[in-house]
């Protein structure tokens, strides 16, 4: 997967900031659909692939537990850096969330990417403007 594009799919056209007025009511509407469905399929792949990680099926093969591994990690990062584009959609960051943070007790990763997986979070929280009040 191309991450740079999976990041820009959700973005308007770069003179759409400077003239917001030139694209109709109905051209936000599928952009706002189009990064709907794109935040669910990164859902499920994350799904998918957290499944794929611990299905007992597998051969105990070291490279494809690896490859597997390596997938879920993926799909789990990609899902975190995209805007939730709806309420309900943080809160599917935040089960992803907890399976890394709380899990089994011990976490694999040792890049402290839960920081920033809970930034992206807070991000979103923000832009819906839940949790500003003073």
């Amino acid at each position: 997967m191309q991450n740079s594009t999976i990041r820009a799919a959700n973005l308007p056209p770069a003179d759409a900031a400077a003239s917001t007025s030139t694209y109709s009511p109905e051209w936000h509407e599928a952009q706002r659909l189009r990064a709907r469905k794109h935040f669910e399929q990164l859902y499920s792949n994350w799904l998918t692939a957290r499944g794929d990680h611990a299905n007992p099926a597998h051969e105990d093969d070291d490279e494809a537990a690896r490859l597997r591994s390596n997938r879920e990690d993926e799909a789990a990062r990609l899902l975190f850096v995209t805007p939730a584009v709806l309420p309900f959609m943080v809160w599917q960051k935040i089960e992803a969330f907890e399976f890394y943070f709380c899990g089994d007790g011990e976490c694999r990763w040792t890049d402290r990417r839960q920081v920033a997986f809970f930034g992206c979070i807070k991000a979103d929280l923000a832009r819906f403007g839940i949790g500003g009040e003073d």
